[in-house]
């Protein structure tokens, strides 16, 4: 408790505070008869608070003296900002527990996912004859998503032949478009294993005009 120095009759006595706080603590000496004693102590004490603050994009709310702040990190990141407020009222330097959350490295019929940061994409390569490549998102919660396919099968080019127009076509498949203007029919075009146009195969007539005699039958 509190210690209070011989004070004379009808005075009164103060104490400073306790660390923290701002004000006093006073206590007059009363006198009855012959019999001296304290009467009650009157406390005005108050609290020291740290004010809030914005700093770095975190808001630290105001905070009574000699006491820890704790915010939750950011998404993706786990522990936690803690600050303590000094007895004078002023915060101490940020202490940073935020660790970045990773999804563990793992493997399954797409191939070897290394680890990876939360909020981060992982990739790995397409089978041969594909470009493109298989994606997973490492999630805020340092968990996988699905895999995303998009891997595309490797074509040949489009392109312009004759007359003809080929569009772009998958490796080991062809295909039939129309004839070049003035024929009838069609022609195949088949792309190689290899990526590569082979000769195209036409079935073409030329386009005539009918006979025509300028008067009468002809014969």
């Amino acid at each position: 408790g509190n210690v209070w120095p011989v004070t004379p009759v009808h005075s009164t006595a103060s104490l400073a505070c306790p660390t923290g706080f701002t004000g006093t603590i006073e206590r007059t000496c009363l006198i009855s008869g012959q019999t001296q004693y304290w009467g009650d102590a009157v406390n005005s004490c108050d609290r020291i608070y740290c004010s809030e603050v914005v700093e770095e994009g975190l808001m630290w709310p105001a905070t009574p003296s000699m006491e820890d702040v704790v915010l939750d990190c950011p998404a993706g990141f786990s522990g936690n900002y803690t600050r303590y407020c000094t007895p004078s009222g002023t915060f101490t330097e940020v202490e940073n527990y935020c660790e970045r959350l990773v999804c563990a490295p793992m493997e399954d019929e797409h191939g070897s996912w290394p680890a990876t940061p939360s909020g981060s994409d992982a990739s790995t390569p397409c089978p041969v004859h594909y470009h493109g490549g298989y994606k997973r998102l490492c999630n805020l919660d340092g968990e996988w998503e699905d895999v995303r396919d998009e891997c595309e099968i490797d074509s040949c080019p489009e392109e312009d032949l004759d007359g003809v127009h080929y569009p772009a076509t998958p490796l080991d498949s062809s295909v039939t478009v129309p004839c070049a203007r003035g024929y009838t029919g069609t022609v195949t075009r088949a792309c190689s294993a290899s990526v590569e146009w082979v000769s195209p195969e036409a079935s073409c007539a030329r386009n005539t005009c009918p006979l025509v005699c300028a008067s009468g039958p002809c014969f």
